[in-house]
Parts: C-alpha cells; structure tokens; sequence
C-alpha cells in the first residue's frame, strides 16, 4: 500500500512538472488574452503572451495547468491527466450598467491530454462553452458553478454541470458531474494557478462582496443564531491528525462523531500535507458537502440540519475514512 501511495505521489509530482516545463503545447500557445487594465503577462517557460486589447470587455483573467490523477469506476489511481486551463472574469450585464455588488460573468476554457499509468490510452479533451450560474467567494475560496461542454471520443457532450472551485489563489479544482459525465472518475481535475492579473483579484472576490452584503442585512438574525449555537454547545471540531494518508478510519479525530442536528462540524488540517473532507463512501462523493483541497492549518465548516448517518473520506487519499451520525 504504501509503495502504491508513493507511486502515486511520485506520477502526480512527474505530471506537475511535465506541465509546467511543457505549458508551450498547442493549448495554450499563442492565446491572447486582454485586459481593460492593460496589463501584459508572459507564461513561465512558454512564448505565450497575454496583451491588452482596449476594446475587449475583459477585467480580469487567470491562467493555470492541470496536473491531476483520476480514478477509474473502483475508485483506483487510474489516469494522468495534464494540460492547460484559462478564465475571463467580466463585469456583469445588470441594471443601469452598476456592477458594484453583481458578481462578474465568466468564460472558462480548459484543454488537457489523458494518458494511462502505463503510458497507454493517450487521448485529449476540451472543455468550453461554460456557462455560469452562480459565483461565490468565501475569503479563501472562489467557487464558480455553471455547465459545459466536453469533447469526447464520438462527440461533444453538453450541458455538463461543472463546478470550479479556486483555492487562495493558488490550486484549482474543475469537478464536471460524475452522474452526467463519469470519464473522469468521482475525482476533479486538479491544477496550479500560474498567472493572474489585478482584475482577476479584484472580481474574484465580486461574489464576496455580494455575500457579505446579504450577510449584512440579515446580520442581526445570524449573530443570535451564532450566539444561539453557542450556548446549545452546537459545534464541535474534528482534526485531520498527521500522517493521516496511512491511518485509515484514524485519520480523523474523534472518529466516529455522534452530533445533534444543527450542529456545525470543524475539520482542521492538522497534517502537513494536502486533504479534502468529502461526503461518500467506497470512494464515491455523494455531493453532500466537499471542502476542496484543503493546505495545512486550514479547515472546513459543514452544518448538519438533517438526521442521519454521513459518510466521508479525502479524495487524495480514498483510504481515510470518517462518519457523522446526527439524530
């Protein structure tokens, strides 16, 4: 097992590089990406260069690899997946033309090639034609919800629900819906945050804003619902302990959990290497809750309002393995 798990980190680690040293490919060379603030962005180790054109209504844009294994339909390390993504960020069409408070529209675009372990298999996917439907951004995590179309061996398959979720900035999750679209596994694409301009920071965050003003309005009914938890004794906080990679249902203390319904649950990454906190069993999310990746020192809040038994695990490591049981 544990030779198995240090193959795997050594392929996820010979695919990041491979990426990065490689971003040159046909993906991404020589796209031109613009910018209303003029800002112009050379690519790490490629001729790529993103200019401003004073006519496009772009304001923000952010570029990245995909270095990422997927599964296959037994929840096994299966597939390497590397290639490139890009994102426009672009003030929304609202009302009498004010974008102060509406999240931005998006145009996101990926192409990547998949390859078996062992070499075989080589084949490429594009991902286009995303539509957003919602935006949301929590202070560390950007998430952007919509539908897609992915090229597939027969024909393009569309309207696929895909979630995208950026993390500090840095690390980017695209999950397309294993029930719409299973050829990537119950597992997202993963991938690195290259470059980004001063626009995409600041509308990234659009959807923080906006929140916060709804938090805002309804902030006095919330601080008594907080205060409310509190003295219930409504919270509890489960650690991801070290070297949980190999502990499995020891990887997460206490565990298991027995909680009252409207009880929000903590998992603090205590470890110093990257987990998630996903709902499922045998490998498979169940859509419930997921926290993306989460770095060491940060954590995760999922409240549970309904009774029942909640299986979950990390999908970078399928063998940790926690459960929730609320009455």
């Amino acid at each position: 097992m544990n030779t198995k798990k240090h193959m795997m980190l050594l392929a996820t680690v010979a695919a990041a590089v491979l990426v990065v040293g490689m971003i040159s490919v046909a993906s991404l060379n020589g796209a031109s990406f613009a910018y209303a603030d003029k800002e112009q962005m050379q690519h790490p180790g490629s001729s790529m260069t993103m200019t401003a054109a004073p006519s496009s209504p772009a304001k923000g844009a952010a570029l990245g690899t995909i270095s990422s294994i997927q599964n296959d339909e037994k929840g096994q390390p299966a597939w390497i997946a590397a290639g490139g993504w890009k994102l426009f960020l672009m003030p929304s069409e609202s009302k009498n033309n004010s974008t102060t408070s509406a999240a931005p529209d998006a145009k996101f675009s990926a192409r990547f090639i998949m390859t078996k372990l062992d070499g075989t298999s080589k084949h490429e996917h594009a991902i286009s034609d995303f539509v957003l439907t919602n935006m949301s951004d929590d202070g560390n995590t950007t998430t952007l919800t919509g539908n897609a179309t992915m090229t597939m061996k027969d024909a393009p398959q569309k309207n696929i629900p895909m979630t995208i979720k950026i993390m500090n900035h840095n690390i980017i999750s695209i999950m397309l819906d294993p029930h719409v679209n299973s050829h990537l596994g119950n597992t997202p694409l993963y991938g690195t945050v290259l470059r980004a301009n001063n626009g995409y920071h600041t509308m990234a965050h659009m959807g923080e804003n906006k929140t916060m003003m709804s938090d805002n309005s309804n902030s006095s009914d919330k601080d008594k619902e907080k205060s409310s938890a509190k003295e219930e004794g409504r919270a509890t906080t489960i650690d991801i302990v070290s070297g949980a990679a190999n502990k499995g249902d020891k990887s997460f203390s206490p565990n298991p959990v027995a909680i009252k319904a409207g009880t929000e649950v903590t998992w603090k990454n205590a470890d110093s290497a990257l987990h998630t906190v996903t709902s499922g069993k045998n490998s498979t999310p169940d859509n419930v809750f997921d926290s993306s990746i989460l770095v060491p020192k940060k954590d995760f809040t999922f409240k549970f309002n309904s009774a029942g038994t909640y299986d979950y695990f990390c999908q970078l490591h399928p063998t940790m393995i926690g459960e929730v049981t609320v009455t």
